[in-house]
Parts: C-alpha cells; sequence; structure tokens
C-alpha cells in the first residue's frame, strides 16, 4: 500500500513538473510570437454612425463603422476605443464595419459582427482572432440577457444650440441626425445613437444630457501642441468637421467652418499649430487661422500668390510662411497683411514653384523641385545644395529640420544630410516602394510616412522595418507624424492613431 502511494506521488509530482515545463514552452513561444500588445495602437476613426450598443458587466459597447468605443460604467468615463487589435501569428484585426458586439455576462469575453464576419476577444488573454460562428453555449448566456431599449425623452436637458425634433432627430443649427438606438442601465444611465453624430448619455435623475461626437476618422492634417489635438480633413458640408480635443477631456469637439465661421469649404493640405496656440490651415482656399476664439479666411484677392496653399509654417508668435506655385508669402495672422519676397532686393525668384516649408526658430527652409532656399533675417536668401537625386528634379513631398537632422522626400525615397553637408539617399525599394510623404527624426531614427505604411530607418545601422495594417496600422497612407515620446502620433487614411514604438523586447 505504501508503495503504491510512493508511486502515485512521484508520478504526480513528475507531471507537475511536466506540465510546468510545457506551460513556459508555451509562455515564450507567446512572447516569441506576440509582437504587439492590444494598447500598441490606438486609433480613432469616424465612429458618427452607431450601429448596435450593448451594455455588458463593466463597460458599455457601441458598435460603429469604424470599430467598437467603450464607455466605463463604474468610472463613467470613455476608455480606449477598438480599431485595429493584434491577432494571432502576428496578424492585426481591422474592427471596421461592426454592426453587432456582444459580451458574454459568465466569461466577459466579446464576440464581434463585422461584415467580414466574427471576431472573438477572449477576456483573459486580451487576444482576438476571427471565428466562424458565435459560440452555442456562449450564444445562450448572451440571448439571455435583458436589453432594455430607450427612446430619447423631450425632457433632455441638451448643451447650447443642440435640440430634439419631435422625431427624436438631433438638431444643431441647421444639421439634423436620425435617432438610431437607445439602452438603459441598471445604474440610471441612459445611452443613445444618432446615426452621423455620435452618441448621447443621459441620466435619469437629473436628464441632463452629454454629447460626445465620433472620432475623427481619416486624419490627413492634424497636430498635437500640449494638451490641443487638431484634426481635419475635407471642409464641406456633408464631411467638413474641425475636430478638437484637449488631452484631458473624454471626447472630441467638432466644429462646421462653413456653418460657424463663414470659412469656405476646401480640401486642407497641411494644419499646423504654433508655439502660442494659433492654428494655421493650408488649404485649396487660401488661409484660414484661429488666433484666440476668432478665425480669420486670407484668401488670393488679400495677397497671397494663389489660392492653393501647399504647405504652411508658423514663423515667430504671430506669423506664418506659405508655399505655393507662385512662390512663397509671409503672413500677420492679427493684421491679415500677406508679404511677398522682392526678387529684386532679396535675391530670391519671387515666382517659383514651391511645394514645402518648415521653420527652425528664427530661419525658414523652402522646397521646390530642384529648389532648396534657406532664409533668416541676418543672413536673407540663400541658396542651399540639395541631393543629388531625390527632389533634383521631382517635387519634394515632405521636408523635415531640426537640430539634429534635415531630410527631404518625394516619391522615389528620402535624402538625409550630415554635420558636413554630405547628402545620404535612401531609395523606396527598401521598403516595398512607395511615396514619401512626411518624415520626422525621434530617438536616432528616420520616420517616414508613406503611401505604403510606417517606415523606421535607422541611419547607424541602414536598416529599415517597415508597419503596414498587418501590424496594426490603422491605414496604409500616412500623411503626418507627430512623435511624443514612447509613442508616435499617425495621421492615416481610415483614422487618427498613436503607436507605442518604444517597448522593451520588440522583436524588429
Amino acid at each position: 500500500m505504501y508503495s503504491l502511494i510512493s508511486v502515485l506521488i512521484r508520478h504526480y509530482i513528475k507531471m507537475l513538473v511536466l506540465s510546468i515545463c510545457c506551460l513556459i514552452t508555451l509562455a515564450d513561444r507567446a512572447d516569441s510570437r506576440d509582437r504587439f500588445e492590444e494598447s500598441d495602437w490606438i486609433s480613432w476613426g469616424d465612429s458618427r454612425r452607431i450601429r448596435f450598443i450593448e451594455v455588458g458587466r463593466n463597460t458599455v459597447f457601441f458598435a460603429s463603422d469604424a470599430g467598437i468605443l467603450r464607455w466605463d460604467r463604474q468610472e463613467r468615463r470613455w476608455l480606449y476605443p477598438w480599431f485595429t487589435v493584434p491577432g494571432y501569428m502576428d496578424k492585426a484585426i481591422l474592427l471596421k464595419n461592426c454592426r453587432k458586439v456582444y459580451e458574454d455576462p459568465l466569461t466577459q469575453d466579446i464576440y464581434v459582427e463585422t461584415s467580414g464576419g466574427w471576431i472573438f476577444r477572449d477576456h483573459l488573454r486580451e487576444k482576438w482572432e476571427k471565428i466562424d460562428k458565435l459560440d452555442g453555449i456562449a450564444w445562450e448566456r448572451i440571448n439571455a440577457k435583458e436589453r432594455k431599449k430607450v427612446k430619447p425623452s423631450r425632457h433632455l436637458m441638451l448643451p447650447p444650440f443642440y435640440s430634439l425634433t419631435p422625431e427624436e432627430q438631433l438638431e444643431y443649427r441647421y444639421l439634423r441626425w436620425d435617432f438610431t438606438k437607445g439602452k438603459h442601465d441598471p445604474t440610471g444611465l441612459f445611452f443613445y445613437s444618432w446615426d452621423g453624430f455620435g452618441v448621447g448619455i443621459a441620466d435619469e435623475y437629473s436628464l441632463n444630457l452629454e454629447l460626445y461626437p465620433g472620432g475623427p476618422g481619416a486624419a490627413s492634417a492634424f497636430d498635437v501642441a500640449g494638451d490641443d489635438i487638431w484634426v481635419t480633413s475635407t471642409l464641406d458640408r456633408e464631411k467638413g468637421w474641425l475636430w478638437h480635443r484637449n488631452r484631458d477631456n473624454d471626447s472630441w469637439n467638432f466644429y462646421h467652418p462653413n456653418l460657424e465661421w463663414g470659412l469656405e469649404p476646401g480640401k486642407v493640405n497641411r494644419l499646423k499649430i504654433s508655439d502660442n496656440g494659433i492654428v494655421w490651415l493650408a488649404t485649396s482656399e487660401g488661409v484660414m487661422v484661429r488666433n484666440g476664439k476668432s478665425w480669420r479666411h486670407i484668401r488670393k484677392k488679400d495677397g497671397l500668390p494663389r489660392k492653393v496653399i501647399r504647405d504652411i509654417a508658423p514663423f515667430g508668435n504671430e506669423k506664418a510662411w506659405v508655399a505655393t506655385i507662385a512662390g512663397l508669402a509671409l503672413i500677420d495672422s492679427k493684421s491679415g497683411t500677406v508679404l511677398r519676397p522682392d526678387e529684386k532686393t532679396e535675391n530670391v525668384q519671387r515666382y517659383s514653384d514651391f511645394h514645402q516649408v518648415t521653420t527652425l526658430k528664427d530661419t525658414l527652409w523652402a522646397a521646390g523641385a530642384g529648389i532648396l532656399l534657406r532664409y533668416d533675417e541676418m543672413g536673407g536668401w540663400q541658396n542651399v545644395a540639395g541631393a543629388p537625386t531625390i527632389a533634383a528634379a521631382t517635387p519634394p513631398l515632405a521636408l523635415f529640420v531640426s537640430d539634429q537632422a534635415f531630410a527631404i522626400g518625394d516619391k522615389m525615397g528620402f535624402a538625409y544630410r550630415d554635420s558636413t553637408g554630405r547628402w545620404y539617399e535612401i531609395f523606396s525599394d527598401r521598403w516595398r516602394g512607395g511615396k514619401v510623404l512626411c518624415i520626422v527624426y525621434h530617438a536616432g531614427y528616420f520616420w517616414l510616412g508613406t503611401d505604403s505604411g510606417l517606415v523606421k530607418f535607422d541611419p547607424r545601422e541602414g536598416d529599415v522595418i517597415h508597419y503596414t495594417v498587418d501590424d496594426g496600422l490603422a491605414g496604409n497612407i500616412v500623411r503626418e507624424i507627430v512623435p511624443e515620446g514612447d509613442w508616435l502620433w499617425l495621421g492615416t487614411n481610415r483614422a487618427l492613431a498613436r503607436f507605442r514604438w518604444h517597448v522593451k523586447g520588440r522583436l524588429d
């Protein structure tokens, strides 16, 4: 009997050790396989169209055309949305066209129905994967949940300029959005959605309605300065929102420049924030500038070389330089005065074709095809030798200048200059092709936004890392990059995104 017990104990210990070894091996494999975590890519898409509302145990989920919005029921605040998330085998999953979202009341696992099928999130492992169908046993628990639908009350107290029509439409000046969904939370909250607007949350005791417009979506032009984030894409009645968010706030605010300030609809080519908070827009209809709380529209008739402004760069406290097909101009934000270089006295071609401008302290840099100029008040205008091939005969699409680096990019790749003035050219075949649309130098690396993804270039080693939607990038067209410590803000063709690039142990 004793020997039998000893054998069983030894057998149990052997199996326990074997199990531990297997778990360690699996964990090692998982660590080596899982390149990105769920919080490494954070994206804000155009979530103004809400398809479904799910009141979960701790979180309220909103299924939208641009991922899953999440509201914390306990702390009553917004959590980061789910838009692109890492899946199995290092393959990211894009959560677009989400039709329904369910939370298993027992396990808190998430099931999302999209136009491309079902997607499952394991709550404990925080891992996502595509599945064929919703689990039958889980569906029985989900289906048994009570989902009380509600409509907005006429007694709700709305923010200024907003009202409810008799048809439950949300009205804002000349705009209206149809009511689509409503759910009641047992803690005393009501959740509503209006098609094309976003979400409204009301407390049944105060009847105060808080409105949360959907995210900014495609971010072709944006900037981040301190706590202020400004994003814009197209200024028109259908898509024309200028988005603003203070970093401490839970939601975005939007402005319609045409309705609110009388600004003409136009395509925004660049958005820049000066050090003192002035917002500059380079558009297809001139320059639009926000100084304080008022906007000014500066047009060709006011002295601009052309109405299409390709690029803009703040200069000093109140001014900015612009680049056009017919030369450069300096704008004063307060007076609206437009000054142009004098080709006779300042030794600069007044009508040269410029594509890019940037400033460093009191110095302006301007670039066109085969043109690279430097200007400051002490030295005046100076021609600078450019790269042999990049932007020598083709229009430059990106220009970056800092105390540490100088670089220029075009459809063939990019070139950077060292402290001796020597140029190094890196061609786009290094990252499977793609025009270079923007460049920044951050933490010893060049980061390139291209029309085929995000590129990290190490000038010391000469190696390239290419990030695409397969890695979790919201969209493969990256038009703007703003570095911020261990994060990069990215303006893509699908969403504004943040990327946690600096993580210890990440596989490159």
